[in-house]
């Protein structure tokens, strides 16, 4: 979706609605949310079976996970630097720990890269069994 779109979606939207958002993606419970939106409850219920409200807010739900997902990503270089001053202190807890960390790390990667190798070994595999369908010798 592209920005025009998202801001489009927006001008079907009444400003209270707009303003709820954020509260509604941030708060624990919807009662929370309604308190902050400074809306009933029943009004924030009517709100989420509204198709375009709903959309909206997975928008900027998408939006605010691809954000918090970049800036973690911005942080695992100083991570990295971290651990690895860790594992060169003279605390021998502080280097074991760190060192803990790592191992898990990279093979946590590894199962994660193994998984997604398998995924995409079925996705061709099923792709190819669809191909095959069609092949008029078959």
């Amino acid at each position: 979706m592209t920005h025009n779109d998202t801001h489009n979606k927006y001008l079907e939207l009444r400003p209270n609605q707009i303003e709820a958002i954020p509260h509604i993606i941030t708060s624990n419970s919807t009662a929370e949310a309604a308190r902050l939106a400074d809306v009933s409850r029943s009004t924030l219920h009517r709100w989420m079976r509204d198709p375009e409200f709903r959309d909206a807010l997975e928008d900027v739900r998408r939006e605010a996970a691809e954000l918090a997902r970049n800036q973690m990503s911005g942080l695992l270089v100083k991570a990295i630097a971290t651990l690895s001053d860790v594992m060169d202190s003279s605390n021998d807890r502080a280097r074991t720990d760190a060192a803990r960390t790592v191992v898990y790390a990279i093979l946590k990667a590894e199962e994660y890269k193994n998984i997604e190798q398998s995924l995409e070994r079925l996705d061709r595999a099923v792709a190819f069994e669809g191909e095959r369908k069609f092949l008029p010798f078959e």
